[in-house]
């Protein structure tokens, strides 16, 4: 506009130029009066162009060299070293951003239009947008800036300026490891193939680097069906000839960690032959590199390896079809965790484990004479857990549940001439019954007259005559002989001794007989017995000894007695310290409690205790009387008084002042051993203490 009214005598286009803010504004208005500028041969003055940068309208550019190359007679070589230098100017600006690489881009394909004319402007650019294209691209790849594409078209195009680099330089041939095999789709197979009868030449691209580039790639699988989606890269299956590069990293990545991702085992069998066949139609390739004519057993070896959870059908079906020793080796290693337990041979249900070895003993491959097979990890924990139990058969070393066991199993038949017992009993001789023969009938014989006495001994239970599955006392006793003998497992013989145990309670009912009663067992039977409960259990022993409650000789308050005794001991003991710390007049009554509580401690039959007891009621003393609620409490206050033993001694002779004033010193104390809670606490137990005191100057001894 502003041309447009200027007196054109007296305004040039260079002064209109000069005007301009920036760039955009200066092209706009060059290419508007071109026209102008080639009839008068106006001189332009280019070093006035604003810089060019990353706000530059590209397109624009394109009309500015559009006009340029019109004018090409008119400009002068300082005309194009100005220009030159404005455009490389505008390069170095555009390849420090990142987001400016589609501008350079942009800007290759505009000179690109003109590379054939004999402008030498066009070709200095040209090559200097082709080097920033080249670095900027790499940082663009290495920072994760691309998707899979992007990064192909880079390795495809950068080589076509770059090609030398792309042969010596590890660096740019190991970028293909920054692709993501996730997302590897049809499209980028396609283009990494190129032309299906003529493939992309990535060999001939970066030359010796070729193994760094397929590596790179290969190096990027984490999971099985990251392995799959290389095959499609390298479409071995439409071209079974590949290089020697690419077999051998496809091999080295299989012996890895790769992820199953929940992949199928008959998945990975596919990609297994997949791989085998690979090799197999590269024998160049094999014989090159040692590969045996077997290199299906060292793949599948490879397999087993990377396979942490073959089922135990597949495991059983891979060693029936393997004849390679080594394969099943290392099958067998792999099944460590599935090692049976002991109690698997026996149960009547066939356990997964136990089923599995047995299938595998079948296959003959554990025999002893196998020496193979002696140190798999597997096979050496199986054989620990055998021979531990043959062992236990032979020393008769197991419980009354495993006889059980053995029983049903000896009863459930396969056919006429065999039970399931010595079924298991041909697994625990891994497939050589006959060395076995001997412990299974012996096993039979003992396990048949165990089996007689246990069907006598519940029809005993079930008899009215004997109740002993209500007594707590009965169930107490086996338990207790349990512990006696612990690691014994004949359960026919600790029930024997605990009901012996039991009958033997008969003594307690008659005072010439009570005394042949073992104390230490009584007192361990009581201990786990409610007071509430003491009552109960003695009728029930009166009921299965069938014994008059007439003639029940005071058992249930020797018993109630004996369970107290501890209590009593303190009760007592708390009782003599009352009567010295409020210095009450009891001397007497503090002497027959010490000689009580020493009698008490030192107790040696039950008769003793009802005479402690018999002898303090004499007293009549309130405390005493555990039916009141009143003493309850009492004895329970006690308990606490006393629970501390210096805590009375150092209360006694204490005033609350003194207490309260301890509490001034607990937030400069580093080492705060009381808290403010424990001052409220003593507080109260002086308050307490004060209070008893002056109860104590009212009150006689016996009614204090």
């Amino acid at each position: 506009m502003i041309y447009e009214k200027a007196n054109k005598e007296e305004t040039s286009i260079n002064d209109v130029l000069i005007l301009a803010s920036n760039s955009n504004e200066y092209i706009s208005f060059f290419c508007s009066v071109k026209k102008d500028i080639i009839n008068k041969c106006v001189k332009i003055k280019f070093d006035k162009i604003p810089e060019l940068d990353g706000k530059t309208n590209i397109k624009l550019l394109e009309s500015f060299i559009n006009e340029l190359i019109e004018m090409n007679v008119q400009l002068e070589k300082s005309d194009y070293d100005t220009i030159e230098r404005k455009f490389l100017m505008l390069i170095n600006v555009l390849k420090t951003k990142e987001e400016d690489y589609n501008k350079l881009n942009e800007l290759k394909n505009i000179i690109l239009k003109y590379d054939d004319t004999n402008i030498p402007l066009f070709k200095k650019i040209l090559e200097k947008v082709y080097n920033a294209l080249h670095d900027l691209g790499k940082s663009l790849i290495e920072k994760h800036k691309w998707n899979n594409i992007e990064i192909l078209n880079y390795l495809q195009e950068d080589v076509k300026v770059s090609y030398k680099e792309h042969k010596s330089d590890p660096r740019i041939a190991s970028l293909i490891k920054f692709i993501n095999l996730d997302e590897i789709n049809e499209d980028f197979c396609k283009k990494f193939i190129g032309n299906i009868n003529d493939p992309y030449d990535y060999k001939k691209q970066f030359n010796k680097n070729y193994n760094v580039f397929i590596s790179s790639l290969v190096k990027n699988a984490k999971t099985y069906n990251h392995l799959t989606k290389l095959y499609k890269i390298f479409n071995i299956e439409s071209i079974p000839r590949q290089s020697e590069d690419i077999i051998k990293n496809l091999v080295d990545i299989f012996g890895k960690d790769l992820e199953r991702n929940g992949m199928e085992f008959c998945e990975i069998e596919i990609i297994i032959y997949t791989l085998y066949k690979l090799v197999s139609d590269n024998r160049d390739y094999c014989a090159k590199n040692n590969f045996s004519d077997d290199i299906s057993e060292s793949l599948c070896e490879k397999l087993i390896i990377n396979i942490n959870d073959m089922s135990d059908n597949k495991v059983i079906e891979t060693l029936k079809q393997t004849k390679s020793e080594k394969i099943k080796i290392k099958i067998i290693e792999k099944l460590e965790s599935k090692v049976i337990k002991e109690e698997d041979v026996f149960n009547v249900g066939l356990t997964d484990e136990l089923e599995l070895l047995q299938n595998i003993i079948k296959l003959n491959d554990l025999q002893k004479d196998n020496k193979n097979f002696i140190n798999v990890s597997y096979i050496k924990k199986t054989r620990e857990v055998v021979n531990n139990i043959i062992k236990k058969l032979r020393n008769l070393e197991f419980c009354m549940n495993q006889i059980e066991s053995m029983y049903n199993l000896y009863e459930k038949e396969i056919d006429k001439n065999r039970n399931l017992l010595q079924d298991r009993f041909q697994i625990l001789s891994f497939g050589d019954i006959e060395n076995i023969t001997t412990l299974y009938e012996r096993t039979v014989n003992t396990m048949n007259y165990c089996i007689t006495k246990s069907r006598e001994i519940d029809e005993l239970l079930i008899s009215s005559n004997y109740k002993i599955q209500n007594s707590k006392i009965f169930i107490i006793i086996n338990e207790i002989k349990k512990k006696e003998f612990e690691g014994y497992n004949d359960e026919i013989f600790i029930f024997e001794e605990t009901k012996n145990e039991f009958l033997n309670l008969k003594v307690l009912f008659n005072s010439k007989t009570e005394n042949k009663i073992k104390l230490d067992l009584l007192e361990s039977i009581i201990k786990d017995i409610e007071k509430s409960e003491v009552e109960k259990e003695v009728n029930i022993l009166l009921d299965i000894l069938d014994i008059e409650k007439t003639q029940e000789n005071r058992v249930i308050e020797k018993l109630s007695l004996l369970k107290n005794k501890d209590s009593n001991i303190r009760y007592y003991e708390n009782i003599i310290l009352l009567l010295e710390d409020f210095k009450l007049n009891g001397e007497n009554l503090r002497a027959i409690f010490r000689e009580n509580k020493t009698n008490l401690e030192n107790y040696s039959s039950l008769y003793d205790l009802i005479k402690i007891n018999d002898s303090l009621n004499l007293l009549n003393l309130n405390i005493l009387d555990l039916n009141s609620n009143d003493s309850i409490i009492a004895l329970e206050v006690m308990d606490k008084m006393y629970e501390e033993p210096k805590l009375m001694e150092f209360i006694k002779d204490k005033q609350i002042c003194d207490v309260h004033s301890m509490g001034e010193f607990i937030d400069d104390s580093e080492d705060n051993y009381l808290t403010y809670n424990d001052i409220d606490q003593l507080e109260t137990c002086i308050e307490f203490q004060k209070e008893l005191t002056k109860k104590v100057k009212k009150k006689v001894k016996k009614s204090f």
